[in-house]
């Protein structure tokens, strides 16, 4: 996967940043503890929190409600997308930090830009990497899937 990997440009340093302050202005102990960021290809930024729930299942990621307010929004270009952590205990290491997006995610963020950069941790530096790089195999219908 090192092939794979790009450095972070500015911009993509500053979205990191839009998300990191999204989630420590909405962060709710066991209620909300991820944000995501998103840029479009005409530089449009949109923001989510994760929406979690009793019913864990019911839960939906951040990456989910981002992609879900732009799509809202009549956008369909991903050019980049990053998810942070809130640390969840005052016993936990105190940085918000980038995480990777889960499998669900990681096909979502694919049906809608498989060539969508993704920004991620890899060991322990920051990198980005095209969505589809993160889902070898990915699950297609024939004569279905919008071919994104």
């Amino acid at each position: 996967m090192h092939d794979l990997l790009h450095p972070l440009t500015d911009a993509d340093v500053e979205l990191i940043e839009i998300a990191k302050t999204k989630i420590k202005q909405r962060y709710r102990r066991r209620w909300h503890q991820l944000a995501a960021a998103m840029r479009t290809k005409d530089g449009k930024i949109y923001t989510g929190i994760h929406i979690d729930a009793y019913v864990s299942s019911l839960a939906v990621c951040a990456e989910q409600v981002t992609l879900g307010t732009a799509l809202t929004e009549g956008e369909v270009d991903i050019d980049t997308i990053v998810a942070v952590r809130h640390p969840k205990t005052e016993s936990e290491d105190p940085e918000v930090r980038v995480v990777t997006p889960c499998g669900r995610c990681r096909e979502m963020i694919c049906d809608y830009g498989k060539d969508a950069w993704v920004i991620i941790s890899h060991e322990g530096q920051l990198m980005k990497t095209k969505a589809i790089n993160m889902l070898p195999e990915k699950y297609y219908l024939p004569g279905i899937n919008k071919g994104n």
